[in-house]
């Protein structure tokens, strides 16, 4: 006798498919081809699990991530329970102020992990819990950030662990460790990538000298004024304060 529910298998293929990689949404069309799933019926069942809170929709072209239900159910979730209600009031304030992307990032072992991030512009600009996946520090400016605040030592072994970033072109394991004591030293790091057009703004969150995260907003060149990184240093510094 076959006690198996289709479609509670289904929601779990679904579920499963966002999983494996949680670093960017998924389009219903991804799912499909994941799934094996036809997009009519998968449609059905993602609107339904979006209305209970077991995904989210980022918006209609982005597609969907894991939602806040599924995430207060895993253990992830739960590690960061302290950071997220201390950071969220200022990621919406500088989101209103600004309309522009900002995200809440912390380092755990040789990992970053994102606590939080608002997508401003989407059509539904609330705060977005972030399954914290494991996610490599050199692939983005605020891992980078939070690496040149560990010390020389560790700094190493993330050398020997990862590839060194391409920010700045081929860069040797001197020069970088030379550019994470620059990046140390900063209040706030600003990074112009004009093969995407956009510029990425870091700001480390510090208590009592040592650093806790770092927020991360990154915006087209065009729109990035000296206001909104001393908005963002404000921001950091008042986190700071409450922590």
């Amino acid at each position: 006798m076959n006690d198996r529910i289709q479609v509670i298998e289904r929601a779990f293929k679904i579920l499963e498919g966002i999983a494996l990689d949680t670093s960017r949404p998924h389009t219903v069309g991804e799912l499909a081809k994941e799934t094996g799933l036809k997009i009519q019926t998968l449609s059905k069942i993602v609107r339904t699990m979006t209305v209970l809170g077991y995904l989210e929709n980022v918006g209609r072209k982005s597609g969907y991530v894991l939602g806040e239900k599924f995430l207060q159910l895993s253990g992830g979730y739960r590690e960061f329970d302290d950071l997220r209600p201390l950071v969220q009031p200022y990621l919406k304030k500088y989101a209103e102020t600004v309309g522009e992307y900002i995200s809440f990032s912390v380092l755990r072992g040789y990992y970053k992990h994102i606590v939080c991030r608002i997508r401003a512009k989407e059509a539904d600009p609330g705060l977005r819990w972030h399954f914290p996946t494991e996610e490599n520090p050199f692939d983005s400016l605020s891992g980078i950030c939070l690496v040149a605040r560990v010390g020389r030592a560790k700094q190493l072994k993330f050398c020997r662990k990862y590839p060194l970033p391409s920010f700045w072109g081929e860069i040797s394991e001197t020069e970088f460790l030379a550019k994470m004591k620059q990046i140390a030293q900063e209040e706030c790091t600003v990074l112009e990538n004009r093969k995407i057009d956009k510029t990425v703004i870091c700001c480390p969150v510090s208590f009592e000298g040592e650093t806790i995260g770092c927020l991360g907003s990154f915006m087209p060149h065009a729109s990035c004024t000296p206001e909104i990184s001393r908005l963002l240093c404000a921001l950091a510094a008042q986190i700071s304060r409450h922590y």
